[in-house]
């Protein structure tokens, strides 16, 4: 009972099967899940027409609507709001920024710009993907 009511509390819709036993709805799962994204343990972030997905320590692989990979990428950095992205092939440098929900694209060194705004993050948590609905720009 002690467990039904701190998910109530929480705001979550579950399904009780007894005393020790509760189900979760996706929605529930969703909500919960939607807090703690950051710089340092975002995972893979959606945009109207893809997502970027950490494929590896130190990669990240850009994949279309499709689910084709479309580019890839070497992380160069993160901090507390962002991961910052290199792909020495075209000379494109990007910037996931989850504090302000864009990704933003430089060439050649230069100054970035917004370019996709982020509709979702998730972060890595052990063997887990946590999932983040950002609020629209």
């Amino acid at each position: 009972m002690k467990l039904l009511n701190r998910a109530v509390a929480m705001g979550l819709t579950v399904a009780a099967l007894g005393p020790t036993s509760l189900i979760f709805s996706e929605a529930a799962v969703a909500q919960r899940q939607q807090q703690g994204v950051n710089g340092y343990n975002v995972s893979e972030v959606r945009f109207n027409g893809g997502l970027f997905r950490e494929t590896g320590r130190g990669h990240w692989t850009e994949y279309g609507a499709d689910g084709r990979v479309k580019f890839t990428f070497n992380e160069t950095g993160r901090d507390d709001w962002s991961v910052y992205l290199n792909d020495p092939s075209r000379s494109v440098q990007l910037q996931i920024d989850i504090h302000r929900k864009w990704i933003r694209l430089g060439d050649n060194g230069g100054p970035k710009r917004d370019f996709y705004p982020i509709v979702s993050a998730y972060r890595n948590e052990g063997a887990c993907v946590r999932r983040r609905r950002l609020h629209a720009p």
